[in-house]
């Protein structure tokens, strides 16, 4: 469920307090990273990517 949410564009902020985890680090142990979607992030500029890490 996890990755398919990730793999939707939410966030693991938004993942992690949905599945109740206390760590960030636990839901990340959750979500697998789709090569398809590695490339995505990957392929937009860096100022994109950093809108996504807040």
């Amino acid at each position: 469920m996890a990755t398919l949410m990730l793999d939707s564009n939410a966030d693991l902020r938004s993942i992690q307090t949905l599945l109740g985890y206390e760590q960030l680090n636990t839901t990340q142990i959750d979500t697998h990273v789709s090569i398809k979607r590695l490339r995505e992030v990957h392929d937009r500029p860096p100022t994109d990517r950093w809108k996504d890490a807040r």
